[in-house]
């Protein structure tokens, strides 16, 4: 994730609010965690929360609004007001540790948790705090996690780790126990579009019910690329549903991004799924399927998402499934 600090002084997206006032007052308070788990579904902003709770940290000479309601307030630190600011904004700050999966891997692993450690006993070069960022924590592994908990059983004192997690299931409970955790929701749709007004955006309600009104997924599609991305996958399922295409032909196709075109076919079966149960959403016509058959596609997509995480070659894993779907089962 990045360090610089320029991120951190644009508004806040209101559904960040609830966790970034919590954070607020239990700083203010001296009740701050050492463990913190900053967690939610993915593409909600977690990650700028991470950035302003860093430079909140870090930043002891940065003008903080004492109204923690005001998410807009805080002093711009990019022009390096301060040390800390400059070493901030340059990714550079002595007192912050930022563990990542390695570049060829999709794991922390429990060499770089033993790193960590002798890092954390350090003295710090500022006198105050020390951040310790995993991002994202789900990547560790159990034996990472449980390496992890001697630090969190006996933190050397300011020193905090913020676990960024799209999947806090994963964490192991022993983990979570010892955190606090900051949970960052999916707004409510209204929310959504007053915040899409707000911005300048357009507010298009095909792509808000498309989308669940998940704003991270509704700024991805608003994209031009994305958005004609979109627009081909379901008219691929729709070709398979009639028959006027091959399912091998398709899977080719998605195959340079298999993981992106399944997320995109899931939401076109979840909004087809409301259609035929009698919602009236303005989206493409729902293909000639059963309720039950889309219910049946939509899971065995879910699956599939998961299993396009392993080495197999995507390319049979999403032929399988379009197969079934040109063919349902029922």
């Amino acid at each position: 994730m990045s360090t610089d600090t320029s991120a951190t002084t644009d508004t806040l997206a209101p559904w960040l609010l609830p966790a970034w006032q919590h954070f607020q007052q239990a700083v203010a308070s001296n009740r701050l965690g050492h463990g913190l788990v900053i967690a939610g579904a993915e593409g909600l902003g977690k990650r700028r929360l991470v950035q302003r709770m860093i430079a909140h940290l870090l930043d002891p000479t940065a003008a903080h609004s004492g109204d923690a309601g005001d998410a807009g307030s805080d002093r711009d630190q990019s022009h390096g007001q301060s040390r800390a600011g400059q070493w901030l904004a340059a990714g550079s700050h002595p007192d912050l540790l930022i563990l990542q999966p390695l570049e060829d891997s999709r794991y922390v692993r429990i060499n770089q948790i033993r790193a960590l450690s002798d890092w954390a006993v350090l003295t710090g070069h500022t006198g105050g705090h020390r951040v310790i960022v995993i991002d994202p924590a789900e990547a560790m592994n159990s034996a990472a996690q449980n390496a992890l908990l001697k630090i969190l059983e006996e933190p050397p004192p300011g020193v905090h780790l913020l676990l960024v997690s799209d999947a806090p299931a994963r964490l192991l409970p022993t983990v979570r126990s010892r955190c606090q955790v900051y949970q960052v929701l999916a707004p409510a749709r209204a929310v959504v579009e007053d915040w899409l007004r707000a911005s300048g955006g357009t507010v298009v309600a095909g792509l808000l019910d498309l989308a669940a009104s998940h704003p991270g997924q509704i700024s991805a599609w608003a994209k031009p690329e994305r958005s004609q991305r979109l627009h081909t996958v379901a008219d691929d399922l729709v070709a398979l549903a009639s028959g006027r295409d091959a399912a091998l032909a398709v899977a080719s196709r998605w195959a340079t991004d298999a993981a992106g075109h399944v997320d995109d076919a899931i939401a076109w079966l979840r909004v087809w799924s409301w259609q035929r149960a009698g919602v009236a959403l303005g989206t493409v016509p729902v293909p000639a399927r059963s309720a039950l058959a889309l219910a049946d596609a939509s899971a065995a997509a879910l699956r599939l998402r998961r299993h396009l995480q392993t080495p197999l070659r995507p390319v049979w894993l999403l032929y399988e499934w379009l197969a079934a779907w040109q063919v349902p089962a029922r």
